[in-house]
This record gives C-alpha cells, sequence and structure tokens, in this order.
C-alpha cells in the first residue's frame, strides 16, 4: 500500500464536535498549570471565554520552542473532567485548537515559525497530536509504550511491532525546501510507514505511505 493513507491525512478535515482524547502527556516539557497561572491569562481572554476560565479547571502548560513566546495550555470545564480544551496563546493572542491544521497554518506566517534541526520533531509531535485527518487520528509509534494493547497480542505479532516501531527521524534537511521526517503511524488497525514532508513555512504533507501491519485488533483509548 503506498499514498493511500497518507493521503487521508492531507485532505483538510473538519472541525471537531465531539472533542477527542487530546492529551500532553508524553511531549517533552510539559509543565502543570496552576490556579494562579491560570488567573493570570483571564485578563488577555476575551470577556465570553474569561467567564469560563474563571471556573475552569487548569491542567498543563507546554512552551513552545518553535514559536517563540508562545504556550499550549489545557484547561478543563468542571462539566467536562476528562476532555479540555486546549490554547495556544502568548498573552496578547489567543487561539483554540478545533482539531484542523487551520490554527497553525493562520500563526505560522504571523508569529512566525521559527523551526530548525533542533526542534522539528517537536513540531511534528505537537501537529499530528492535535490535527486530524479526515476520517480519524494518526498516531506516531515511537517505542513499545505508544502501542495501545501490546500486552494483549500474541508474542508473534508482538515481535513484528516490534521490529516497525522507531523514533521520529529526520532524513533530510534543506535552507531551501525545509525537512523530511521518517514515522511509523498507526491509523485505525493500521501499522505504516511514511515520510513527512515539513516546508518553512510549517507546512505539513504525509508522503507514500508502506504498509507493515494490518487488520490488528487495536485497544486504542
Amino acid at each position: 500500500m503506498t499514498g493511500k493513507i497518507g493521503d487521508l491525512f492531507n485532505e483538510p478535515a473538519a472541525k471537531v464536535r465531539r472533542r477527542p482524547k487530546w492529551r500532553l502527556e508524553g511531549l517533552d516539557g510539559v509543565q502543570p498549570l496552576t490556579p494562579d497561572e491560570l488567573e493570570g491569562l483571564v485578563p488577555v481572554l476575551p470577556p465570553f471565554i474569561a467567564r469560563s476560565w474563571r471556573s475552569a479547571i487548569p491542567v498543563s502548560r507546554l512552551p513552545l520552542s518553535f514559536y517563540p513566546g508562545y504556550e499550549l495550555c489545557e484547561v478543563r470545564s468542571h462539566r467536562t473532567h476528562a476532555r479540555g480544551t486546549f490554547w495556544l496563546l502568548n498573552g496578547r493572542r489567543l487561539t483554540e485548537l478545533d482539531g484542523t491544521n487551520q490554527p497553525f497554518y493562520i500563526l505560522n506566517p504571523v508569529i512566525p515559525i521559527q523551526l530548525t534541526d533542533e526542534n522539528v520533531l517537536f513540531y511534528v509531535r505537537v501537529f499530528f497530536r492535535f490535527v486530524r485527518g479526515r476520517h480519524g487520528d494518526f498516531h506516531f509509534m515511537e517505542s513499545l509504550d505508544d502501542v495501545p494493547g501490546l500486552h494483549e497480542l500474541d508474542p508473534e505479532k508482538r515481535g513484528s511491532i516490534q521490529k516497525h516501531v522507531a523514533p521520529l527521524r529526520i532524513r533530510t534537511s534543506s535552507e531551501r525546501d525545509g525537512w523530511t521526517v521518517d514515522a511509523c503511524v498507526l491509523f485505525k488497525n493500521t501499522l505504516f510507514s511514511a515520510p513527512i514532508d515539513v516546508a518553512l513555512d510549517g507546512t505539513v504533507e504525509m508522503g507514500e505511505s508502506t504498509l507493515l501491519m494490518d487488520g490488528i485488533s487495536w485497544d486504542w483509548a
């Protein structure tokens, strides 16, 4: 299988109506968001958002090296403890992540985005964590800890998966063309490898995919 799965990610996704179980856990640099820090953000928020934030539950914050001065913050309402809302903010600008690539692509030229060999993999991880394909989420399988329900699979399948799982890796880097990143990706019941092209302006596209395993019952929460 080549190309077809990657095309599902490159197709524009609709805004999410039922918020997925997004989370910051597992991304490098996540810090707790304290009530005092949350209160400090309220003055810069639009009034209709500030009212809800005053009663929100602070969860976590993540400084973003590719957006200097910006943080990704998670807050939860008292009504929906299990699902947070995620906001990109810098003390003046506030942008909610909605499952599409638009929040990133709108901000990239405005800030502007500053990608380097040192932070491009971090950008790709954050981008894929909060951008959905039209038909669902794409998850990087960088270690066996990322594989859902691994302990429930038979030894043969576990061994096959172990051969394929690998951290993100920069394949090529160019001051003119950007980066190509190699990834092992889980989409629904399919494990595949694919190159991910990242332009200097932060545009992300998944290239032709290669099937690694298919038809496995994953217990993805």
